[in-house]
Parts: C-alpha cells; structure tokens; sequence
C-alpha cells in the first residue's frame, strides 16, 4: 500500500490528520510533508482565501476604523452637495469637476473592500468570518446599490451632452445605506454616552431637513424657469426682500441658497411669518407637501429633545427623588434642625455611588466568562495589595465571588468605624487607623479575614476624617468563598501562618521556640 504523503496532497493540516491517523508514521516522518503542504498552500490564493487569510476584522483592524471614518464623512459631503447642485447649479462647473470625481474613486474601490470585512449576524449573534459566507452575503445584499452609488454621473452627462442624466445624481443618495452597516460593524467600540449621539442624530437631522427642503424649492424655480410659469416664489422675493439679491436681473446661486434657507427653517420649525408663499400651483404642491414633512419631523424632533433631557442625568433624578421622600420623613417625624441638616449631608455625599450600584446591577447580567475577566480587571490594584487574593485560576470563579461578596458603606466625618472580622478598602475618601492615615485605595483588616483566632486581631476601630465610602467583605463569606476552591484556600492559609504567627509571637499567644513546631 503506497505512502500517505504520496497519495495525499491537501493542506497542512489535513495531511497532518491523515499522517497521524496513519499506523506506523512517526512525528518526524510527516513533519516534512506538512511543511510542504503548508508552502503549497501559501502559494495558492484560493487556499489562502479560503482559509480566511485576507478576511478584515474591525476590532483588530486599525486602518480598517479610519477608512469607515473617512467612509462617513464622505456620506455626509454627499447628502450635502448633491442637493445642492441639482437646486442651485452653478455656470462655472468645471472647476470643481475633478474634486468630485474623488468621492466617486473612494466609494469605488470600498465596494471591492466589502467582500473582505468580517460582518456580525444579527440572527447567529456573532461574527461571520468565512469567506465564501462574507462574499455571497454581500453579492445578494447591498452589493448592487453600493455599485450604482459609485457611477460617474458627471461623468456621464457631460459626455452624453444630455441635460436630463444631470438628475442621475439622486442615486448617489444611495451612499447612506452604508451608515447603517457602518454602526453595526463599530457598535462595540462606541465609548460615547448614547445622550451624545443622540443630540448629533438630531443635529444631523435638522440640518439634513433644512437643507434638503431648501435645495427642493431651489429645484421648483428651475422647473418654474425651463416650463415658463409666471411669476414664482424668486420673483416675489425681489419685490418684498431686494436685499436678498446683488443684481437686479440675475442671481447668484448663494443668493437663492440663502432665500430658500430663510424660507425652509421657518417652515420646518412652524414659525411661518408668511412673507414667503405660493405663487402658483406647482409650488403650492410642494410647499403643501413639506409642511407636511417638516411637521412630522419637527415632532419628533420635540420629542426626542424632551426624552434626552429628562434622562440627561438619570443620577440627579435620582437623587432628587431620594431627597424629597428624605425630607418629607423628617418632616413628618418632626427631626431636629441640627439632625436633618446632617441626615442631608450624608445623603448628598451618597450621590456618587448611583453609578457604582449600577455597575453591580449591569454586572450581574453578563456572561460568567466575562464576569470573571471584569471582576480580575477591577480588582488587579487590590490584588497587588493584598497578594493572597490573587487567583490560582483566573477563570476559577475565585475574583468573580470575591468582587461579588463586597459590601459598600458610608460614613459622615468623625464617626468610629466597627467593622469586625472583616478586609476593608478605602474607597473614597480619608480614615486614621493606629496613629495612620489612609487614604482611597489602601486596605487593612487582611489579619481579621484570615485568621479566625480573635485574640490575635487588632484592636482598633478607625476614625473617618472625611466622608469615607468604604467597600469590605466578611470573614465568613470569605471562608465559605475559600472553601469552593481549595487551591485558593491553600495560599489562604499560607497567609493566615505568614500574618499570624508573628503577631500571636508579638501578644505573647506563641513562645519563640514553639515557632519550629507550628
């Protein structure tokens, strides 16, 4: 029977499998053969193609984040000047003919990038990577429009010489389909407050609205000019508003920019001073038809201003609601003045922990894998601390139970701290402890978590010297923490010998030549 290697011919890693699979065949006998087939396979685009070499993931890819940037802006350039040109065209064209051919060029060579970009399945939640999957994805989606979007049409037109191929133009509109692409691709790597985006999507859209209906009515003068209607909405501003125009018989395409603007945001915002209306039909229509738009928009304009202000600070709102059922129980309770000014004191300085006691809340609802890598990133300046609460296992559990098992506490100035038994770390704020200050990210009590022997605790109740917001856990649920895994509970007790002993030596509990013995 003839040798695997010279029957099989595949890639590296399935003339790997098959030389294993195969009796007789040592490590050293395949490993040439597949150090041949791997440079086979790298000779071979479609091998590499196929192994998912040149398929770009957006969280890996740095280039890949500025070129969706530049990608946007682009859209943006476009939603602006494509308007524009179709409802104030200008007479000197051609020197800006060249500048927007780049838009066209940039576009163009993205459409080919796309059959490379690895893609999340809102249906399979997750990230699709295979290249055949991410090829036929987007040949049967959004392939085709992102291919008209890229056409020449200035291009075009100026080569047909025919006016009507001008209007061609509108398919570049197209382009903003990407933008939602674009959000899903980058939608994890977002750190903006969601309120911030937000009020841009208004900004943009306002803007959008207001420029697009002007450009519209810039569009019905020129329908008003090319089928001879009488008088139209331009005539009627160079009787009421000469100031608007520069010449007496011609305008600037600026000037009427500038009029339909003025026009457009007074509609859009149903101000509507009336001293621009309709002069005839065809811009009765229109105006009828963006009244209509621009107040649906408008509204919901109002009500997405009203729903961010209000959840603009969701910590104050809070807030301001645990205060009024604060103070509405010391009126009710007929508190003392002195007392009430304290008990709002401490409830001021309790604002801040909104959001930590959010974090916990959000905490508890991811994944225990993403739990644990959470819980060892918030705790790794504890751990370098207190060296014993670094975990044997970083996905054992050990961090994900201890950052769970902490307790928050507050305490106003000059107040003696009792927490018995039990790891404290300083939060926030400053504390005096055995003639010492601590301040926000030192620890004590690392004997009285780990050494159930009360004698040899220290006795001291600290002094806050400020308001102290302070994160501890207790002896018994970091015992019972220990217990669900020994291999932690082994340094545990290392520790528990490496801080008792001397201070049972110290207090006089242990005699020095019984130090060999324990």
């Amino acid at each position: 029977m003839p040798r695997p290697e010279l029957q099989y011919t595949g890639t590296a890693r399935e003339v790997e499998l098959c030389c294993k699979q195969w009796p007789g065949t040592s490590a050293s006998a395949y490993a040439p053969m597949v150090s041949e087939a791997r440079s086979k396979g790298n000779r071979s685009l479609v091998t590499a193609f196929n192994s998912g070499r040149f398929v770009i993931h957006p969280h890996t890819n740095t280039l890949l984040a500025l070129w969706d940037i530049m990608i946007g802006m682009l859209i943006l350039i476009t939603l602006t000047v494509t308007p524009y040109e179709l409802g104030f065209p200008s007479e000197n064209d051609d020197d800006f003919y060249r500048l927007r051919l780049l838009p066209d060029i940039v576009f163009a060579l993205d459409v080919p990038l796309q059959f490379f970009v690895s893609f999340p399945h809102q249906a399979e939640q997750r990230w699709i990577k295979k290249p055949i999957r991410i090829f036929y994805s987007y040949a049967r989606g959004m392939f085709l429009p992102d291919l008209m979007s890229t056409l020449p049409f200035d291009a075009i037109s100026r080569g047909f010489g025919r006016e009507w191929l001008r209007w061609m133009k509108l398919v570049r509109v197209t382009r903003s389909l990407r933008v939602r692409r674009l959000l899903h691709r980058h939608a994890a790597g977002i750190a903006v407050p969601y309120i911030r985006i937000n009020l841009v999507h208004l900004m943009i859209l306002i803007f959008m609205t207001v420029h697009w209906i002007a450009c519209g009515i810039g569009v019905v003068h020129i329908l008003e000019q090319n089928y001879d209607y009488l008088g139209g909405w331009v005539e009627a501003m160079r009787k009421t508003k000469p100031g608007f125009f520069t010449h007496a018989h011609k305008e600037e395409p600026f000037e009427l920019y500038t009029a339909a603007v003025y026009w457009s945001v007074m509609t859009t915002t149903t101000v509507g001073y009336g001293d621009v209306t309709a002069t005839n039909d065809l811009e009765a229509l229109y105006m009828t038809s963006t009244m209509i738009l621009s107040g649906f928009v408008w509204a919901y304009v109002i009500g997405m201003i009203c729903s961010i202000i209000s959840n603009l600070d969701a910590e104050t709102a809070a807030f301001e609601a645990d205060m009024d059922s604060v103070n509405a129980m010391l009126k009710e309770q007929h508190v003392s003045e002195g007392l009430s000014r304290e008990v709002r004191e401490y409830f001021i300085m309790r604002k801040a922990s909104y959001h930590r006691r959010k974090r916990l809340e959000l905490f508890d609802t991811l994944s225990p894998a993403l739990q644990a890598k959470m819980a060892h990133s918030l705790m790794q300046w504890v751990e370098a601390k207190v060296w014993f609460l670094r975990p044997v296992d970083v996905n054992g559990g050990f961090v994900t139970g201890f950052f769970r098992s902490l307790e928050l506490k507050f305490f106003p100035p000059r107040e003696i701290i009792k927490l018995p038994h039990t790891l404290v770390i300083v939060f926030r704020g400053k504390v005096l402890r055995n003639a010492k200050v601590l301040h926000t990210g030192d620890v004590w009590g690392m004997l009285e978590l780990i050494v159930r022997e009360v004698r040899v605790h220290t006795k001291c109740n600290p002094l806050s010297l400020s308001f102290l917001e302070l994160q501890y856990i207790t002896q018994t649920k970091f015992l019972a923490l220990c217990d669900e895994h020994p291999e932690q509970m082994k340094r545990v007790r290392l520790a528990a010998l490496f801080y008792g002993l001397p201070q049972a030596v110290k207090m006089g509990l242990i005699h020095p030549s019984q130090w060999k013995q324990v």
